[in-house]
């Protein structure tokens, strides 16, 4: 490498791309620190669009991606690359610090719409929560040339990859929630219908079609120009991005049918609608409220009747969500700012806004621009503090008189942070009713998305410092989350996280649901000085409560303390466990016994296991076995309760031959896996196998602290669990249908 990078530094050095990528492809080999310097001068010289070059690139950074991003962008910052070439290299690096970049370009209407869908795509293989924000933005309201792509992107990696982040929800739309059906077809087998169904007042509208009860194998459907008319003029939804879409075969089309061909109903031609297969979904979000009617014709089209008429039945249907009556909202502030009103009449009218979600802003609101009282004040005060929204909470802390919802004083926070908290009682605060803090905030990968994730809070602050950002949130707002209440010309009210700001807006409440409002229909928009989160005094936790919380998060960062290992087999006899057996006339000694060399070995029939006779929580286990014979069955079980049977309440450890690694959740045990690797109880292992050939040892070690599971098979990380049920219970080692040997099981106690 480096008579390589010698010969290249050469300032009249020409190399064809040809070269390079074969010096790209044959340096793949040495050391991260030795191919970092070498992948940065090709990726200086790379020819945007040149997808070998580029492709040989990525081979020679896969490890570094992430440094060789940041010597990138430090290159494109001090104009030594152009935008083309740092898109590329963008999106074949795809390091998690490119989402900003990807998604500025994927907005960047002054881009051509190939690299803008470039950017989108690459963007979808950024494995962070930054990238999956930025998608739902795109999809939302993005251009439109790159909506419907954003959106797919959401919906498939909503299912693969990013299912963690829960973000397919926020497209809106998403499913029939709230819903009502307006109009259904009736089961279908052929011809058209026309469809007009009243829809005034809509905020969402879902075209559904069903298989007519006898499967879905020829069922194509077809909707003709569906379209919303009223005061509003004509809305074409097949040429409006839908938020969401299903099918049940091949995919929902603009202009095509299901299978990518013209749309057909008897042999007749439509070049306007949109082509789908039962069972379908189209959902959109309609932001004017001036459509009062939907209009569209629809049918079986000819894709499916043409394959055998008598298969295809279908029904078509139209539901809508019909947006919540605020107007007595609007008569109450009236009521509220009228002078010559009585003032108890003012005040119920002032206070039944404060204790309402979306009254309470418009209290807020008011007293902003300095329209209430101070006898309206006082009197709205207490609701605010008790308003269902915590938003409305966390913002009525900087302008009314403030109370403490249970009367209890509070030691100052160094004494607080002296106190001895429960993490347990700690997690049920938190993720419990009367904190809310996991409505707003993450803690290992459970919990909303709305504010900062708090999993690792602990390794930034200290005791009295997390204190202190409880108790008072408001003194440092973290970047990005400013609070902002944008109000609308047709008196609409929303607050929270502007998360886009263009043509659109974008603003990210409370309860984690994005509000899009076309720039031009917005009023007024006012930045405020408080914290979305409520402070200790909005929430009334008490000093107990708030002791357990910070015991809580502060375990995130505690590392756990090994203690004197302990062997759990000695060589020599069962001492220490006991065993249960599906057939109870069978002796333990028949299935288990242990050898002269000290092995333990089992026959693997009855089904059965033996136990610890002695509980263990948190601990690492280590322990050596093998299929002498053939290929076969068994698994450790981890912190099984309950009553002798098989199986056990437990976690699963499993030793199947060629899934040792897998995790099974035995009996409902509380925990949480990869959703993308589990199907039931059942959590497929992160890597192929790497067990050894039959008849060789092979190596467990199974780490479980708190709520924290890893299996290690033969050195490699295999599965990971998270919030596992914190209990005391038994180790088991199951005999299940094949001969299995154990050695060398030994346990080391962990401590926090």
């Amino acid at each position: 490498l480096k008579d390589i990078l010698q010969v290249m530094l050469k300032p009249d050095r020409k190399t064809s791309s040809p070269v390079l990528r074969e010096i790209a492809l044959a340096a793949r080999k040495p050391p991260a620190a030795a191919r970092e310097p070498l992948a940065m001068l090709l990726a200086a010289r790379l020819q945007s669009g040149d997808r070998w070059y580029l492709e040989s690139l990525g081979a020679l950074a896969r490890g570094i991606e992430a440094s060789l991003w940041d010597r990138v962008a430090k290159l494109y910052g001090a104009g030594g690359l152009t935008d083309p070439q740092v898109l590329d290299l963008a999106f074949r690096l795809h390091p998690p610090k490119a989402a900003a970049f990807l998604a500025t370009k994927a907005m960047d209407k002054a881009l051509d719409p190939a690299s803008r869908r470039r950017a989108v795509d690459g963007l979808a293989f950024i494995d962070a929560r930054d990238a999956a924000e930025s998608m739902v933005n795109l999809a939302l309201a993005g251009p439109d040339d790159i909506r419907a792509l954003a959106r797919w992107w959401v919906e498939h990696k909503d299912r693969y990859g990013w299912k963690r982040f829960r973000i397919g929800r926020e497209l809106g739309a998403t499913s029939l929630e709230g819903g009502e059906l307006k109009w259904n077809s009736g089961v279908m087998k052929s011809g058209l219908k026309e469809v007009d169904v009243d829809v005034s007042g809509i905020e969402a509208l879902w075209l559904v079609v069903t298989d007519g009860g006898d499967g879905y194998g020829c069922d194509w459907a077809a909707w003709i120009d569906p379209r919303l008319e009223g005061p509003a003029g004509t809305l074409h939804l097949s040429k409006q991005p839908w938020n969401n879409a299903i099918q049940g075969w091949g995919q929902t089309r603009v202009g095509r049918n299901a299978g990518g061909g013209p749309i057909k109903i008897d042999g007749k031609e439509y070049g306007t609608g949109v082509g789908t297969h039962a069972n379908s979904r189209i959902g959109w979000l309609i932001s004017n409220k001036g459509y009062k009617r939907f209009k569209a014709t629809v049918g079986p089209d000819d894709g499916g009747t043409s394959q055998g008429g008598d298969r295809t039945s279908i029904e078509f249907q139209v539901w809508a969500k019909t947006r919540v009556d605020t107007s007595w909202i609007a008569g109450l502030k009236r009521t509220v700012l009228d002078g010559q009103q009585a003032m108890d009449d003012r005040v119920k009218a002032a206070r039944r806004l404060a204790a309402d979600p979306k009254g309470g802003h418009v209290i807020l609101d008011l007293a902003a621009r300095d329209q209430l009282d101070g006898k309206l004040k006082a009197a709205v005060a207490e609701d605010l503090f008790k308003n269902p929204d915590l938003t409305v909470r966390a913002f009525a802390s900087a302008r009314f008189p403030r109370t403490n919802l249970k009367g209890v004083a509070l030691p100052p926070i160094a004494e607080l942070a002296k106190m001895t908290g429960d993490g347990r009682r700690g997690r049920d605060v938190f993720f419990g009713t009367a904190s809310q803090c996991s409505k707003c905030h993450t803690y290992g990968a459970r919990g909303g998305n709305t504010g900062p994730d708090l999993t690792a809070v602990s390794e930034k602050y200290g005791k009295e410092q997390l204190l202190d950002h409880i108790l008072n949130p408001s003194a440092a707002i973290a970047l990005g989350y400013d609070a902002w209440i944008v109000t609308t010309k047709e008196d609409d009210l929303y607050s929270g996280f502007i998360l886009a700001d263009g043509e659109y807006v974008i603003i990210k409440d409370a309860d984690g649901r994005r509000h899009v409002i076309p720039a031009d229909q917005i009023d007024s928009r006012r930045k405020e000085s408080s914290s979305t989160m409520p402070d200790n005094i909005a929430l009334g936790l008490e000093a107990r409560q708030l002791a357990d919380l910070v015991a809580f998060l502060s375990a995130g960062g505690a590392k756990p303390k090994p203690q004197q290992a302990v062997s759990l087999f000695n060589g020599k006899d069962l001492a220490g466990w006991t065993h249960h057996l599906s057939k109870a006339n069978v002796a333990r000694a028949a299935v288990w016994s242990v050898l002269p060399d000290g092995i333990l070995d089992c026959k693997g029939n009855p089904a059965g296991y033996i136990r610890t006779e002695k509980d263990y929580t948190n601990f690492i286990l280590e322990l050596d076995w093998r299929f002498p014979e053939r290929s076969g069955n068994s698994g450790v079980l981890l912190r099984m309760v309950g009553k002798d049977k098989v199986w056990p309440k437990s976690i699963e450890a499993q030793l199947m031959s060629g899934n040792a690694g897998d995790i099974w959740n035995i009996d409902k045990f509380e925990m949480e896996v990869d959703e993308d690797r589990t199907s039931g109880r059942h959590t497929r292992k992160i890597h192929p196998t790497n067990e050894r050939p039959l008849g060789q040892w092979n190596h467990y070690k199974i780490t479980l602290f708190g709520g924290d599971l890893t299996l290690e098979v033969n050195g490699k990380i295999q599965n990971v669990g998270r919030w596992c049920e914190e209990l005391s219970g038994k180790i088991c080692l199951q005999s299940e249908g094949t001969r299995i040997q154990f050695r060398n099981i030994r346990l080391t106690p962990l401590e926090r």
